[in-house]
């Protein structure tokens, strides 16, 4: 996996997906291991437009930032607008926030008119919104099912 890329479909205005090596596989090719990441996903987000989702916190955030400082212009996408606005505070520059549950249906691609309206093209979508609704597999019922597979 030097440079995978994945098609995405279905999503208006994208093309594709860009798969980033991690540090564990960077490191098999030299012994600096994270650094050489670092280079190589330069070259791949240099001038990129990015869609994260969940985007606002944790790990999302720490992805956004990355990003960022790789070259790209993130669209950060996070159900709290006071969160959105924190984490856009904190990248900095060449982020936008954008409300919305990613859980609810159409949210995830509710982005790509925010990013259409820029006149930017949407080049990567990092899927990073998690739905937890906890169980004890005993206690699952139909409408737990209904609630999470109501596309």
């Amino acid at each position: 996996m030097e440079s995978a890329e994945l098609l995405a479909a279905g999503l208006p205005g994208c093309d594709g997906v860009i798969v980033i090596p991690d540090a564990a596989h960077a490191s098999k090719h030299d012994p600096g291991g994270p650094e050489l990441a670092k280079g190589m996903i330069m070259a791949l987000l240099q001038g990129k437009t990015a869609v994260i989702t969940g985007g606002s916190t944790g790990i999302g955030l720490a992805i956004a930032k990355r990003f960022v400082e790789e070259g790209a212009y993130v669209f950060i996408n996070g159900r709290s607008q006071a969160e959105l606005d924190a984490a856009v505070k904190e990248i900095g520059e060449n982020v936008t926030g954008v409300q919305g549950d990613a859980g609810k249906k159409g949210i995830a691609t509710g982005s790509t008119p925010a990013v259409a309206d820029t006149g930017r093209r949407l080049d990567v979508v990092f899927a990073n919104a998690a739905v937890i609704d906890i169980a004890r597999i005993g206690e699952v019922t139909q409408e737990h099912c209904r609630r999470r597979c109501r596309y």
